[in-house]
């Protein structure tokens, strides 16, 4: 992978961060999932669809944030990429420095 994707991998991990910290997005993922609960535990025996549906719903909040997840954890190993290639670079330098 070349720097720009690794740098591009990095900037979209800020970004999946931001948004999963964000407060609002937090709150409202966390007040979502509490009606989603409610519902089910408040749920006639009977409605066994509506459940069905709400647990869905819980799977694809799961999966919402799953994949922030694993955009900061593939920015995070970018990162890394980046500093070592960052590394290299700076020691080839200074070998270059020392040529007759």
């Amino acid at each position: 992978m070349n720097e720009p994707e690794l740098k591009d991998q990095v900037e979209k991990a800020r970004r999946a961060e931001h948004l999963l910290h964000d407060p609002i997005i937090k709150q409202f993922l966390r007040e979502l999932r509490e009606n989603v609960y409610h519902n089910i535990r408040t749920s006639h025996f009977k409605q066994i669809d509506e459940r069905e549906d709400l647990y869905k719903m819980l799977q694809v909040m799961d999966r919402f944030e799953d994949s922030f997840r694993a955009y900061i954890k593939t920015g995070q190993l970018a990162q890394s990429k980046l500093d070592k290639l960052k590394t290299k670079v700076a020691d080839f330098s200074k070998k270059l420095k020392h040529l007759p």
